[in-house]
């Protein structure tokens, strides 16, 4: 029907599921279409058009769907027939000209430990790539694995061919996706084994995402007697052989895992909504840590440690309701106790619950990094930051640093993965030929022209194609629905 007079619609839950339509008047700066875009309101957009009519997705619907296409139309799962003389490749964008380049959300990084040219990288929804010269080239390791949602890649540090990676991406935005449990790669990427599917995965449910996968150095280098901890919105699980059992150490949503690298039996992990708890037996058995820490209005916890001196520990904390910084707290005495830091520059504008993480520098235990939508620095030990982004996308997700090289910084964000080699003085895009841009529905065609599309993606604006895997950027932030007029393209 249509809604005159600047009205919209909501669908309302009631009887079981019938849906009540009720209509409200838009303000006039509504209906003039001066709005403030707000990530909540792009998010319960994205929701409601799955849940419709109903007030939430039903658990396992995408998964029931797919089983009753299979048992229906077996057919339709086939690989098609080849095309005699047609050959197929890559679209892209591969490269997206914003942010010193860009190409989509990673949420993992993972750097060899001998070798600074071999990293792995996972996207929000693009899986494991690996490159083998330092950022020149990347090449895809799991696209036809069970999941492309990552959201951890964890490298033996004994036998660095053995590669962990957990799927699901532990973001909790709209576009973030569930996985299938812990893939496991025993020659560098080659080939893979899903492991945890009994646990990670649930019939007629969601499936976990993962935010850390965490290995014990005393017992790598073998995968049958690797202990491997999995932090997940599950809860906390532990494995003695390698990934092949799982054992349930903590339960809540575990947002962060950290260990301490001179004592691999002392572990921190951050509990959504509850606080920071402490193994001192390698994660088998655990403690809430509670003395300074706050107890109210607690939600996403990430967690740090100082390599150089491994009692002083800091908690960032995202304020439940308001969703910005409830602030971060800092532990000299190894969680036992801990103080607020002063309120400084360091945010996440009111998207903690989303771009959330901090870093202490290898040798240098003053020397911080907090990302939030933009990149942060303290060089005092977290009281003062200051920001140091320097033109690289926002919505920090991950930080690490080259094993071999503590001046040697990744980031991961919603543009991709970017290296500074003096510690945050200046940044490089690595974003070469990685595909790992999502795009949102309403995608468009040109009518004649294979060579020209156009599609809104998430944080990576309006792109339009070109014909080579360099794509325009006609608008920015988050794209939407496009359209290309069949009669004047």
């Amino acid at each position: 029907m249509m809604l005159g007079g600047g009205a919209r619609r909501r669908y309302l839950p009631w009887m079981g599921g019938v849906a009540l339509l009720y209509l409200f008047p838009l303000p006039a700066s509504a209906q003039a279409g001066d709005v403030p875009d707000t990530p909540r309101q792009r998010w319960e957009y994205f929701y409601e058009q799955r849940a419709y009519p109903f007030a939430t997705i039903p658990a396992g619907a995408l998964q029931r769907a797919r089983e009753g296409l299979v048992a229906s139309r077996p057919d339709l799962m086939a690989a098609p027939p080849p095309i005699n003389g047609t050959t197929w490749a890559p679209f892209g964008p591969e490269r997206i000209p914003i942010s010193h380049t860009s190409t989509g959300r990673l949420t993992a990084i993972a750097v060899h430990p001998n070798d600074s040219d071999i990293i792995y990288v996972g996207g929000a929804q693009g899986g494991v790539w690996k490159t083998t010269d330092g950022g020149i080239s990347w090449m895809p390791l799991t696209d036809g694995q069970c999941s492309l949602a990552m959201g951890s890649i964890a490298i033996d540090p004994v036998n660095p061919e053995i590669v962990y990676a957990g799927t699901g991406e532990q973001h909790f935005s709209g576009s973030s996706y569930y996985g299938c449990g812990v893939l496991r790669s025993e020659d560098g990427g080659a080939t893979w084994t899903q492991l945890g599917a009994g646990v990670f995965v649930r019939e007629g449910a969601s499936n976990a995402r993962i935010s850390r996968i965490d290995l014990d150095p005393a017992t790598a280098g073998a995968v049958a007697g690797t202990t491997v901890l999995a932090a997940s919105d599950f809860g906390l699980y532990r494995s003695t052989d390698g990934g092949a059992t799982w054992t349930p150490v903590l339960s809540g949503i575990a947002t962060d895992l950290i260990r301490d690298p001179t004592n691999p039996q002392l572990l921190y992990a951050g509990i959504r909504r509850v606080g920071v708890s402490r193994s001192i037996d390698g994660g088998a058995t655990w403690t809430s840590l509670t003395v300074g820490l706050p107890t109210s209005e607690v939600g996403r916890i990430n967690l740090a440690l100082a390599p150089s001196s491994p009692l002083t520990l800091f908690a960032s904390i995202q304020h439940k309701s308001e969703s910005d910084l409830l602030g971060i707290w800092k532990s000299t005495d190894g969680g036992d106790s801990w103080a607020k830091l002063p309120d400084s520059a360091a945010s996440c504008g009111s998207q903690c619950w989303y771009n959330m993480t901090i870093a202490v520098h290898p040798t240098d235990p003053n020397t911080v990094y907090f990302g939030g939508v933009s990149l942060f620095r303290s060089t005092n030990g977290g009281v003062n930051f200051s920001d140091i982004r320097g033109g690289i996308h926002v919505d920090q997700h991950h930080l690490t640093f080259d094993p071999q090289n503590p001046e040697t910084l990744f980031v991961g964000n919603d543009g991709g993965i970017y290296v500074s080699t003096n510690g945050g003085g200046e940044w490089t895009s690595l974003n070469t030929n990685l595909a790992l841009t999502q795009f949102y529905s309403g995608i468009s065609l040109h009518p004649w022209d294979a060579r020209v599309a156009l599609g809104g993606t998430q944080d990576n604006g309006t792109l339009e194609s070109t014909g080579s895997f360099d794509f325009n950027h006609v608008l920015g932030g988050d794209g939407g629905f496009t359209a290309i007029d069949f009669l004047d393209p």
